[in-house]
């Protein structure tokens, strides 16, 4: 005869295990594709399905013994409705998120009398219905309070569209910036100001705390600008050297010649 310690040992096991393969049958639906699946095509799904039948069966047997006959039962209902949802998916042809819906009503059903599974507790999350009988228990006074609120401090809509004028403003005015204003300074000043405003504004940003639009437009023309910085270092980079028979470039065509010579075409050195 299994001493009743080893009948809790047992049963705590059957209980983990019924947990893991409830979310992995969700985790493997939920990877397949939306719409019909066909028999055969979530035989994964199957195979845990498998699994939680026999831990369900063995939990009925370990908790008549340390739990009692109530709890027993409602390992073999569990079981029994594991089977049927099984079979199911043997046949073939079920939509995929319908499954996904049976699979939550089956771990729902196993966290009901199984607390220390069951993630409606959650209080980072909890159940849809918790949340909705918090909202109708609030006081009147809070009610009023939100109602009251001025849309553009309740919503987000305004908040985005604003932000997105901003940003768009201000890639705008660095667009200008780059075509009008740089190009009429020296070729020092040029690298100067574009150094100075991508690595400038967003530490000008920082340090002044500005915030909003103005905080925003700053940084993002900051940003936008320092997409220039890898233009003006290939500038400086050296030469590449290249290789070649023929090589035409800018309109301009070098051809192979017996004596070695060197050409330079724009960053290039082209030698043949």
């Amino acid at each position: 005869m299994i001493s009743p310690m080893k009948e809790r040992y047992f049963l705590t096991y059957n209980i983990s295990n019924l947990a893991k393969d409830l979310i992995q049958s969700e985790y493997h639906l939920r990877r397949m594709k939306k719409g019909a699946i066909e028999g055969g095509h979530a035989n994964c799904v199957v195979k845990h399905s498998l699994h939680e039948e026999g831990e369900a069966e063995e939990a009925t047997s370990h908790a008549l013994i340390v739990e009692g006959s109530e709890k027993s039962q409602k390992f073999k209902v569990l079981g029994d409705n594991i089977r049927e949802f099984r079979k199911r998916i043997q046949k073939g042809n079920f939509d995929r998120d319908d499954a996904i819906r049976q699979v939550r009503e089956l771990r729902s059903e196993f966290e009901s009398f199984n607390p220390e599974f069951d993630v409606s507790q959650c209080e980072s999350c909890g159940s849809i219905e918790d949340v909705l009988k918090q909202a109708k228990t609030l006081e009147p006074s809070v009610k009023e309070k939100v109602l009251n609120t001025p849309p553009s401090n309740r919503g987000y809509s305004d908040v985005k569209m604003k932000d997105a004028a901003v940003i768009y403003g201000a890639s705008f005015g660095g667009k200008l910036l780059d075509e009008v204003v740089i190009p009429m300074l020296p070729a020092e000043a040029d690298l100067l100001l574009t150094v100075g405003l991508a690595v400038g504004l967003p530490i000008i940003a920082q340090v002044a705390k500005l915030k909003g639009a103005v905080g925003t437009g700053v940084t993002v023309l900051g940003a936008y600008e320092s997409t220039k910085l890898l233009d003006i270092a290939e500038q400086y980079m050296a030469p590449t050297t290249v290789r070649a028979a023929v090589v035409q470039a800018r309109g301009v065509v070098v051809q192979p010649n017996a004596v070695s010579r060197a050409t330079t075409i724009s960053k290039y050195v082209v030698t043949g």
